[in-house]
């Protein structure tokens, strides 16, 4: 009997870990026949050895496609990274591994089975999937708003930018510190935007992703991570409070936030609350163990910023100034 060996905080940690992978019973029997007592070292056995057999599984499926049914396998993965409803034509989706669901407007959605799918096939597609998902993208961001909401392109700006970053172990961006009109000195810049001008201090950061952690619920994750491991994790609800992923700096031992948003201006986000944002800071900083102050990034198009003077201090990320990285959002139409 598995509560024999495990304590009450385990099975329920367990029970935890199981909704997360869509209580699919090839999985539970997989993780807990890895070869550990320990509960949370069979999570990491689980997924590493996990994902390399289903990688290994989905090659061999891969090999026996024709190039045009290889093509819509990748048209397959990426609507399921983007959110989207699958195509027409499926002929290449490997349904070992994905699952088709009904969203709550009644939309069909393609979707992995569970996470560690998800990451076999990012794993083993890499790089090549990147043309595929910019492709993908551009079909909501350049679309009317008559076809999508901004609310729609938003979340999948969020998305499309949080798989590119899965995908290439990297985030490069020029961060921004807003400032009032009076704040203009020798080491501050003018940005000018149809909206008007506003100053701020720039920073160039490049942050390399050695490990990603997806975790369900509205707090942290269960379990601990490689603190000296630059860390992306991305949390599974869209309605998760304050941001829509976190970064652990291992260099400076301090973890970033960022919220992504197409909303004008981005000050009337729901999500800017102050008292639930400094909350899951200090959340974050205890489950991180860090005495850094956490750094928020809020992530949104230039036309977005709005009045300067309401949101000084605050450090923002144009998607203009990451089209190099993200060339879909070269596009985007708002």
């Amino acid at each position: 009997m598995i509560c024999n060996w495990l304590s009450f905080g385990r099975v329920f940690y367990c029970c935890c870990f199981i909704n997360n992978l869509g209580g699919v019973p090839v999985e539970l029997s997989c993780l807990l026949g890895q070869p550990c007592i320990d509960f949370k070292e069979k999570i990491r056995l689980y997924r590493e050895n996990r994902v390399d057999e289903l990688a290994s599984g989905h090659a061999k499926f891969c090999d026996k496609l024709s190039d045009e049914k290889k093509k819509n396998l990748k048209d397959c993965i990426s609507r399921m990274a983007l959110g989207m409803s699958p195509p027409d034509i499926k002929t290449g989706m490997d349904r070992q591994l994905f699952d088709i669901i009904s969203h709550e407007d009644g939309q069909k959605i393609i979707t992995a089975l569970n996470p560690v799918a998800r990451r076999a096939m990012l794993a083993h597609h890499g790089e090549g999937l990147l043309t595929s998902l910019s492709l993908v993208a551009e079909i909501v961001l350049s679309a009317p708003g008559s076809d999508y909401s901004n609310d729609v392109k938003g979340r999948i700006v969020e998305k499309y930018i949080i798989t590119t970053m899965e995908i290439n172990k990297l985030f490069s961006f020029e961060s921004m510190k807003l400032l009032e009109n009076g704040g203009l000195s020798e080491k501050s810049n003018r940005y000018f935007t149809s909206c008007g001008e506003f100053y701020y201090f720039a920073h160039r950061i490049s942050y390399k992703i050695t490990d990603i952690v997806h975790f369900s619920g509205m707090s942290t994750p269960p379990s601990d991570f490689n603190k000296d491991h630059g860390t992306l994790f991305i949390p599974s609800r869209a309605n998760y409070p304050g941001f829509d992923l976190f970064y652990w700096d291992a260099d400076q031992k301090r973890i970033l936030g960022f919220q992504v948003t197409l909303m004008l201006p981005f000050t009337k986000h729901t999500k800017l609350d102050k008292d639930s944002v400094k909350e899951n800071c200090a959340r974050w900083n205890k489950y991180c163990g860090s005495t850094s102050e956490m750094s928020v990034y809020w992530v949104i198009p230039e036309k977005c910023v709005g009045n300067p003077k309401f949101v000084e201090d605050t450090y923002v990320v144009l998607l203009e100034c990451l089209h190099d990285s993200f060339p879909a959002l070269r596009n985007l139409n708002h």
